[in-house]
């Protein structure tokens, strides 16, 4: 895409974010062939070697893995690593993944907790956070998805997912199962009694 088409996306995203109505916003992505994109993008920011990164996606056999690698391989000599965000999400993002880094952005922005789905969702974090550095602090990631990168771009974001289960699904399914274990940790820093309003003041 081109740099403006670039900016135009993740101004419409920005503008999705800070509407967001609500204390928490859920990241997740639906698309065929998009950890294809999201491996290229993570590649560029890290700089971390390709067979590292790339996965079976939605499940290809190893002839197929093997293919992948050797296209992805092919794209990634387009352009010089490692490249800032802006230029690793035109080069080799889709349109999705910008308004999702742009949305992440504004629902920040807007005081929201940003609740982050699996691999791509992760990756169009990790280009919202060097866009904008200060998203990191409202950054919660569900779980840890069966992609082969996506513990490098979780380590990238210095970051602990609260759920694994081995999930390969996308959609935003890992979030909302995270989603009572998030609401559960909230009530608990809101609620819980303390030993002084509980009149428990001396020892058991």
């Amino acid at each position: 895409m081109t740099a403006e088409q670039c900016e135009t996306a993740l101004r419409a995203g920005e503008a999705l974010g800070v509407a967001v109505a609500a204390d928490t916003a859920a990241f997740g992505e639906m698309g065929i062939g998009n950890t294809s994109s999201a491996t290229l993008v993570a590649h560029k920011l890290t700089g971390t070697a390709l067979d590292s990164l790339v996965g079976r996606g939605a499940g290809l056999d190893d002839a197929g893995l093997s293919r992948k690698q050797g296209i992805l391989e092919q794209a990634a000599r387009r352009t010089a690593a490692p490249l800032d965000a802006r230029d690793a999400l035109r080069e080799y993002g889709g349109f999705e993944m910008v308004m999702m880094a742009g949305a992440m952005m504004g629902a920040a922005r807007a005081g929201a907790v940003v609740l982050v789905d699996g691999f791509i969702a992760s990756v169009a974090a990790l280009a919202a956070t060097e866009m904008a550095p200060p998203l990191r602090d409202y950054l919660v990631f569900g779980h840890r998805s069966a992609e082969h990168g996506h513990g490098v771009v979780l380590a990238a974001l210095d970051a602990r997912p609260l759920l694994e289960l081995d999930m390969r699904l996308g959609e935003g399914t890992g979030a909302l199962l995270a989603w009572p274990v998030l609401k559960c940790a909230a009530a608990m820093l809101s609620e819980m009694a303390s030993f002084e309003s509980a009149g428990v003041s001396g020892p058991v």
